[in-house]
């Protein structure tokens, strides 16, 4: 499933609609099906609007987005043919993502009960237990809420929630700046072993470009609500063109001591 983003705009108007702000201004690029795509950029550069509107969660001011070549509003007779969302975005904050007077359990039944809808509820309940097991949470947590869980196990959770729509395209907006170290990196280990699983493909949203560099195969640098930079991981940090994308390679802390598995890249 190929995605693609073309010349897309976003301008947010003030409630007196005297102010307006231009968050992207034709942005364009496309992802390749089973491919990881990072995008860096400092807070503000229009990184998280972006995010939403390739989710769908957010219309683009003017530009579209296609997905296997079909626009937007295609998309929703894909989904009735094939009983799956073939976009699903994982939040940046674990501890707001979830309901917190739903178990776990629920959280997730909700999501197979819709893209599922034909399971009894024995093979619904199964289907759950895989969900969370996939993300390295026992079936025995199931009935916990979630701030019986640590940060980096709820982040567990939302991305089996995400999988539980059985999507082919995951947008991960900053999907470990909220952890510690030490968890961030379990978590990118686990996203990169659940890429190779089902073959998905990534957009990566972060503002730290050495694990973008780390995990992605393409890299784009935003600045300002456009695309500054954009190419290979290789053709951008080993030949960046703009001074900006310079700025954030001399800043690239060491990440040795993260233990992120190699991609292959």
């Amino acid at each position: 499933m190929k995605l693609e983003v073309r010349n897309v705009t976003k301008v947010y108007e003030s409630n007196s609609k005297e102010r307006t702000v231009q968050a992207l201004n034709g942005v364009s690029f496309s992802v390749e099906e089973g491919s990881i795509l990072g995008i860096v950029g400092e807070s503000g550069c229009g990184k998280s609007t972006l995010s939403r509107i390739v989710a769908g969660l957010e219309e683009p001011t003017s530009g579209e987005v296609l997905i296997s070549g079909l626009p937007r509003k295609g998309i929703a007779k894909f989904i009735r043919k094939s009983s799956k969302r073939p976009i699903q975005l994982v939040f940046q904050d674990p501890y707001s993502s979830l309901n917190p007077r739903q178990t776990v359990y629920h959280a997730i039944e909700e999501v197979v009960k819709i893209y599922d809808h034909e399971l009894d509820a024995a093979d619904t309940q199964t289907r759950i237990f895989e969900l969370l097991s996939s993300v390295g949470i026992g079936k025995d947590l199931s009935h916990r809420y979630p701030h019986q869980f640590s940060g980096g196990q709820r982040q567990r959770i939302c991305i089996a929630r995400s999988l539980a729509a059985k999507p082919e395209i995951l947008v991960l907006d900053e999907p470990v700046s909220a952890l510690d170290v030490s968890v961030s990196a379990d978590i990118i280990n686990l996203l990169l072993d659940l890429q190779r699983e089902f073959n998905l493909t990534y957009i990566f949203v972060s503002h730290d470009l050495g694990i973008v560099k780390h995990v992605s195969d393409s890299i784009i640098v935003m600045l300002a609500g456009e695309i500054v930079e954009f190419g290979s991981w290789t053709q951008v940090m080993d030949s960046p063109k703009h001074e900006y994308t310079k700025r954030l390679i001399a800043a690239i802390p060491s990440l040795e001591n993260l233990k992120i598995k190699e991609t292959g890249a």
